[in-house]
C-alpha cells in the first residue's frame, strides 16, 4: 500500500520545481508525510586548461554560492501556504545533481521522490538524457514525475 512518510523534492528554483513542491505539499497533507526540498550546487572546478583558481578564491565562491542558494531555497519554501503540521526541511548538497539526489534518497530513506521536467530542457531532451529520466531509472523509492 502506498503511504509515503518522507517526500524529497529536488529544486532548481524554476516554476517547474514550484509545481513539484506544491504537489508534494498536497501529498504530504494527505499522508502526513515530511517534505525535504533539496538543491544541488555544482562543484567548482579548480583548473581549466592552463589556469587554476586559487583555493582561497574557490572557497570564497563556494561560500557565496551556498549563501545565495540558501536564500533562494528559503524564498521558495516561504511562498508556500502555511499548513498546520506540515514539516519541510531544506537542504543543499554539492556535486553531481543525479548522484546527490540519489544519495539523499538512500541516506534519508526517502519514500517518494517528486520531480518535474524543466521547460528549458525540452528541445535538448531529444538528444540527451534528462535529469528526471535518470532519477526515475536510478531511484530506489517511488518516483512521481510531473508533466505540465
Amino acid at each position: 500500500m502506498f503511504n509515503p512518510t518522507s517526500i524529497l523534492v529536488p529544486t532548481d528554483f524554476s516554476k517547474e520545481s514550484d509545481m513539484a513542491l506544491a504537489t508534494a505539499v498536497d501529498l504530504a497533507e494527505k499522508y502526513k508525510a515530511k517534505i525535504e526540498v533539496l538543491h544541488v550546487l555544482d562543484e567548482i572546478d579548480g583548473c581549466v586548461a592552463d589556469y587554476c583558481i586559487p583555493e582561497n578564491e574557490r572557497e570564497s565562491l563556494r561560500k557565496r554560492m551556498m549563501e545565495a542558494a540558501k536564500k533562494k531555497l528559503e524564498e521558495q519554501v516561504g511562498r508556500l501556504p502555511k499548513k498546520k503540521g506540515l514539516s519541510i526541511d531544506e537542504k543543499i548538497r554539492v556535486g553531481s545533481q543525479v548522484d546527490e539526489i540519489i544519495n539523499e534518497v538512500d541516506e534519508r530513506k526517502i519514500d517518494l521522490l517528486v520531480a518535474a521536467p524543466h521547460e528549458h530542457h525540452k528541445k535538448w531532451h531529444a538528444f540527451f538524457s534528462h535529469l528526471t529520466d535518470e532519477l526515475a531509472t536510478r531511484s530506489k523509492c517511488e518516483t512521481l514525475l510531473l508533466k505540465h
